[in-house]
C-alpha cells in the first residue's frame, strides 16, 4: 500500500528541484476566485479557479493564456505539437504535446520555480529518474494545492458550486475538507 502513495513518490521529485536550485519568488495579495498569485524573474503567473477547475495563466511577461493544472506539465515543444528540433520552445503544456503558455524567457532556476509552485512536472522528452504516476498527483502535492485549500476553506459557498473533473477527480472535495493524499508510508490509517 505505501508504495502506491503518490505523493511519498514525489518527494523525491520536488527534493531534486530543490537541490537544483530555485529562483527568487514574489507572492501577491490573492483577489477573487485566484489562490496563488506570484512573479518569477519578472513574469507573473496565478492559479485560479474555472468552470474547468483549477487553471494556470500566464498574466504578465507574454501573450496571455492559460491552461488547466492536473494534465499539464513543462516541455520543450511548439504551441501545437511537441518536437525534439532546436525550434522547440519551453512551454507549459497540456496532454505534452499543446504548448499552452510560453515559459522560454524564464531561466532553468525560474522554471525549476513554477514547477515546485504549482506541481509541474519538467518533461523535456525525458522520462523522469522518479517513480511519478501523473500530473495530477504533482498538482495534489504542490504548494498551489496547499494555496487552493486556504482558499476553498476562506470561501466555502464558492468552491460548492464547482464539480469533480476528468483531470483530477474530485478536487473540490479535497480542496474543501483540506484532504490530502497519505504524504508518508509511515502514517496510519485516517486517524479520524
Amino acid at each position: 500500500m505505501h508504495d502506491d502513495d503518490p505523493i511519498s513518490n514525489l518527494q523525491p521529485y520536488f527534493e531534486s528541484l530543490e537541490k537544483a536550485g530555485l529562483a527568487e519568488v514574489k507572492h501577491h495579495e490573492l483577489k477573487g476566485d485566484t489562490f496563488i498569485d506570484l512573479t518569477i524573474e519578472g513574469i507573473r503567473f496565478r492559479g485560479f479557479v474555472c468552470s474547468e477547475g483549477p487553471c494556470i495563466e500566464l498574466k504578465s511577461g507574454g501573450v496571455p493564456s492559460s491552461v488547466q493544472l492536473g494534465v499539464s506539465s513543462i516541455n520543450r515543444c511548439t504551441p501545437t505539437f511537441c518536437c525534439d528540433n532546436t525550434d522547440a520552445r519551453w512551454f507549459v503544456a497540456k496532454y505534452h504535446t499543446q504548448g499552452h503558455i510560453d515559459v522560454h524567457a524564464l531561466s532553468d532556476t525560474g522554471r525549476r520555480r513554477l514547477a515546485y509552485e504549482f506541481g509541474l512536472l519538467i518533461h523535456a522528452n525525458k522520462r523522469l529518474p522518479f517513480s511519478v504516476s501523473s500530473e495530477c498527483d504533482a498538482f495534489y502535492g504542490s504548494k498551489a494545492f496547499r494555496a487552493l485549500q486556504a482558499w476553498a476553506k476562506a470561501h466555502p459557498r464558492k468552491i460548492r458550486r464547482f464539480q469533480a473533473n476528468v483531470y483530477l477527480g474530485d478536487w473540490p472535495t479535497l480542496a474543501e475538507f483540506g484532504l490530502t493524499i497519505r504524504r508518508s508510508s509511515n502514517s496510519a490509517g485516517d486517524g479520524a
